[in-house]
């Protein structure tokens, strides 16, 4: 007869809430879905510019929350995550950076991080930290709203 969600009675005499559990649902498991392939995509990237596309993508997905939401004091300074430009991404304020956007820190592509004492690799570019910041940004907000919807779907939907 199925689970005390499913049954006949359920399905007749709870019919709209019935429906909404179901789409609540599917909501939740093309999170998982969606997700997951984000989190490949995203730890292969290496460019600010893809970030910013990939990122739009997570949002017009269904994948969204506070923090990689518009704030007009935040990283994304826009009104709509879909029409987010490059200039409106402030990145930095890590390590002794200062924060500029997208474009500013393409100009830095060859400029090295050098001594420091955060026991980063002297080496590095500025633009492979902000690349990094972004990246894992928006790959820790994925993997969070991953693992809420995979707990949800385990606890089932009430």
């Amino acid at each position: 007869m199925g689970t005390k969600k499913d049954n006949l009675w359920n399905k007749i005499f709870h019919l709209r809430r019935w429906r909404e559990q179901r789409k609540e649902k599917r909501r939740l498991q093309h999170i998982v879905d969606v997700a997951e392939d984000f989190i490949d995509t995203l730890a292969e990237c290496d460019d600010l510019r893809t970030l910013l596309h990939i990122h739009k993508d997570i949002w017009g997905s269904g994948l969204r929350n506070r923090s990689i939401a518009p704030n007009p004091n935040g990283m994304f300074r826009t009104k709509d995550i879909k029409d987010l430009k490059a200039e409106e991404v402030y990145l930095g304020n890590i390590y002794g950076l200062w924060t500029f956007t997208i474009p500013e820190w393409e100009k830095e592509r060859e400029h090295r991080i050098g001594s420091n004492t955060w026991g980063i690799d002297p080496n590095i570019t500025v633009y492979e930290l902000v690349t990094r910041q972004y990246r894992n940004h928006l790959l820790m907000n994925v993997k969070a709203m991953k693992k809420e919807a995979e707990a949800s779907l385990k606890m089932g939907i009430k």
